[in-house]
């Protein structure tokens, strides 16, 4: 016997029933849900599919799906920030790592030599900080309107379109906060490496939010197969 067409539906509704939200991990439990119950036709064909669904979401334990569930997330978070950091490689080579020294040398500069340095330092990040949340913004509604029109939600994708608006958030508030005090330091060390971890996180964040929203259905139809059906 094999599942039917309405039976995977039913599977589905169980999943999202049991909080899987996400339409890839669905994907993956109902294939090895569909498969279980067919084996267990396979040794006793009476069996219902309920009776079958049920003898196999045991198999999960009593936390159900929910090791699953995070599992899946931290192995998208591993492949999100190896898309980041892949991306992030491209700006330490030829030509970009030019325009990367000439920030890095612009932000000593302004750190070391121009008066005033906190408040304009201050004043950057604060112009850096609306753009970042400006273009955050605008991905996460795009986003919204597009999980709204194929009701469907891949980990990957909202991560793309929505992981950057809280995290760089919180870089850029605690930078403005403590900057004053790191400014007075008269080291050429510190503020050396300094210049260079403000950049790498504006690098960092600039790829986030704008490269990889722009990249998305590359990315996307690269990690699934089904992903351009379904979209």
């Amino acid at each position: 016997m094999k599942v039917t067409t309405d039976q995977i539906g039913r599977l589905y509704t169980f999943t999202r029933e049991h909080y899987v939200e996400h339409y890839d991990l669905q994907t993956e439990l109902v294939d090895h849900l569909a498969n279980g119950i067919e084996k267990r036709w396979e040794n006793n064909p009476t069996l219902s599919f309920d009776d079958a669904l049920k003898a196999e979401f045991e198999e999960f334990g009593i936390f159900g799906f929910s090791d699953i569930i995070d599992k899946h997330a931290t192995s998208m978070s591993k492949r999100y920030l190896k898309i980041i950091f892949h991306f992030m490689c491209e700006y330490i080579k030829l030509p970009k790592i030019i325009a990367t020294l000439a920030a890095i040398l612009g932000v000593f500069y302004i750190i070391r030599y121009v008066s005033a340095s906190t408040w304009i330092i201050g004043f950057l990040f604060i112009m850096t900080f609306c753009y970042f949340a400006f273009t955050a913004y605008y991905n996460n509604v795009h986003y919204k309107k597009k999980q709204k029109k194929t009701g469907k939600r891949w980990k990957l994708e909202e991560m793309i379109y929505k992981a950057g608006y809280g995290g760089f958030c919180l870089i850029h508030l605690y930078n403005i906060l403590h900057l004053s005090n790191i400014l007075k330091t008269e080291s050429i060390v510190v503020q050396l490496l300094l210049s260079i971890v403000l950049v790498f996180i504006a690098v960092f964040t600039y790829i986030s939010v704008n490269v990889l929203p722009q990249k998305a259905e590359e990315l996307l139809r690269k990690t699934y197969p089904e992903y351009e059906l379904s979209a």
